[in-house]
């Protein structure tokens, strides 16, 4: 009796890119880190800044991160307005 080797299988490079590719981690990464259907950021501000944030926010009920998102959907259905500051 012979003894007879496994033969080699070589995988096609093909298969390797896709099965690659399925892998959950496999996906290019965006800024932030997600939570649910959002994305958590980073925002520096000056403290004086957050302060009136903070107080709009309470003067309205709700958070600071909500005034945030609202301001921000208002820019961007709106524009931004560049009027002067009152003095």
């Amino acid at each position: 009796m012979t003894i007879s080797k496994k033969p080699k299988i070589t995988p096609l490079v093909k298969d390797i890119d896709t099965f690659i590719q399925a892998a959950p981690d496999a996906a290019a990464k965006g800024p932030g880190v997600k939570k649910g259907n959002k994305v958590q950021i980073s925002l520096t501000i000056d403290p004086a800044q957050l302060k009136r944030v903070d107080d709009m926010a309470g003067e309205l009920s709700m958070g600071r991160a909500g005034l945030i998102n609202m301001a921000i959907n208002n820019m961007l259905a709106n524009g931004v307005s560049l009027a002067r500051p009152k003095d």
